[in-house]
Parts: C-alpha cells; sequence; structure tokens
C-alpha cells in the first residue's frame, strides 16, 4: 500500500526536475549545469544523479518528454486533409516560445555533446510514424504516386518548418498548408489509368501513350498537366499525328 503513494511522489520529483531543464533549455540553451538544474527544481543534486547519471541523460529525457507530447489528428475518409491537418498542427506547436527554444536547445546540445544526437535525431522525428501512415493511405488510395518514399513525403513538409522555427521564420497555418500542397502536388499521381509515366515537363511527369493509327504509324498523347486533364485533345496535323492535352481556349499555330 505504500509503494504506490511513494512511487507518485518519485514521478512527481522527476516531474519538477524535468520541468526546470526545459526551463533552463529554453532560457540559456545548454548553456547550464545539472547543479543549476537541481537548484532550480528546489531538490538535491544527489537525487538528479540517481535519476539521470549525465546532464545529456538529464537532457534527453526532458527533451523526449516533450516530444512524446500528442498532436491529435481526426482521421477522415481523405489522407491529403488529415496531411494537411498534422502539418498546421505541428506548425502551431512550434509557435509556442517554449517549444521553439527547445527544438533550437536540443539541436545546439547535439552539436556539443554527442551523446544528444540520438535525442535531436528523435526530437524532429517524432510523429514520423503518423504522418508516415496518412502518406501511406493516401499511396494506397491512388492519390500519390507509388514510387514515393512516404517518410520523405513528410520530411519534405515538416523540416522546413522546423527550420523556419529554429531561425525565427513565422511558421503560419498558411505556410504548413502551402508546403503539404507543394509536396503533395509533386508527388501526385500524374498518369490517368492506361497510361504510363515518361519523361518530365514544366508542369511534372508527363502521361504517354502509344497507339496505332492505320496509316500514320503510332499516335502518342501526351499529357503535360495530369491534375487538369480532361480539358481537351486536339491533333497538332504534324505527321507523326502527336495529340497533346492543352486548354481548348488556347489558340493553336495554324488553325483556323
Amino acid at each position: 500500500m505504500t509503494a504506490e503513494p511513494s512511487h507518485r511522489r518519485g514521478q512527481a520529483i522527476a516531474d519538477v526536475v524535468l520541468d526546470a531543464t526545459l526551463g533552463l533549455l529554453a532560457n540559456r540553451g545548454y548553456a547550464f549545469t545539472v547543479e543549476e538544474v537541481a537548484a532550480a527544481a528546489g531538490v538535491h543534486k544527489t537525487t538528479v544523479y540517481r535519476r539521470w547519471e549525465t546532464k545529456a541523460a538529464l537532457v534527453a529525457a526532458a527533451v523526449g518528454r516533450l516530444a512524446a507530447q500528442d498532436i491529435p489528428v481526426e482521421r477522415t475518409n481523405d489522407p491529403i486533409t488529415d496531411l494537411t491537418a498534422l502539418a498546421v498542427l505541428v506548425a502551431r506547436s512550434l509557435r509556442h516560445p517554449a517549444a521553439v527554444q527547445a527544438l533550437r536547445a536540443v539541436v545546439a546540445a547535439a552539436g556539443e555533446d554527442s551523446d544528444l544526437l540520438p535525442t535531436a535525431r528523435r526530437f524532429l522525428t517524432d510523429r514520423y510514424q503518423l504522418a508516415v501512415a496518412i502518406v501511406d493511405d493516401a499511396i494506397a488510395l491512388g492519390a500519390l504516386r507509388t514510387d514515393i518514399d512516404a517518410t520523405l513525403v513528410w520530411e519534405a513538409i515538416v523540416n522546413p518548418l522546423h527550420l523556419r522555427a529554429i531561425t525565427g521564420t513565422p511558421t503560419s497555418d498558411d505556410v504548413a498548408r502551402a508546403l503539404v500542397a507543394l509536396v503533395v502536388n509533386g508527388a501526385r499521381r500524374t498518369c490517368p489509368p492506361g497510361m504510363r509515366c515518361s519523361g518530365v515537363s514544366g508542369a511534372g511527369f508527363r502521361g504517354v501513350e502509344q497507339r496505332a493509327r492505320p496509316g500514320h504509324g503510332d499516335t502518342v498523347a501526351e499529357v503535360f498537366d495530369p491534375g487538369a486533364v480532361d480539358r481537351g485533345y486536339r491533333e497538332d496535323g504534324v505527321a507523326d499525328g502527336v495529340r497533346e492535352c492543352h486548354d481548348p481556349g488556347e489558340v493553336w499555330p495554324g488553325s483556323s
């Protein structure tokens, strides 16, 4: 009966020490001592050392607890919407001064103490599992290409948010949405069903299909902007019978 209250007291002391560590990280970066943590927490330094043998271990525990805080995302039937929601929530979390200072501190500390490199890595890659699962769902549903790396997609979204926070550049909701749109547009499935991807144009990958045209050899159909398909096909009249996806309002050279 006495063990659990003792455990609760022990956890309460640990929480106070970790809070003090995060406070010093936020205010001073890595330039503090374990003795100063103990003083800020109101405990003896031996209490700290009994739990964490080194300063690096203490900082790792404090940062790990911060990184473990969940960012709740309500899943929908649209993984792109879910990915956008997650990016926006990350951006909002990075607008809190304590989170920004902790991010700066752990990156700086990892540069001073190689023992903290795994901690920095875990801090920066936290929530990857949820994000990667969302991207995998988008791939499975055909919204994104199957040849992309789901982790790289999320890194391309979240790493700029981390960098903006570290450098003091605002991480607004609109910035998060724009990053998702930019990355997702580059990762979208760009070949309509029945077509194969070949080459790159200014608008992205092109879908190419070879079709036999009696008496004229092969006809090649190309989709330059698959996100805007069905705008109309029109033959340009050249000998190879190239047909391109274009805006029907466009005036073609030589057309009447």
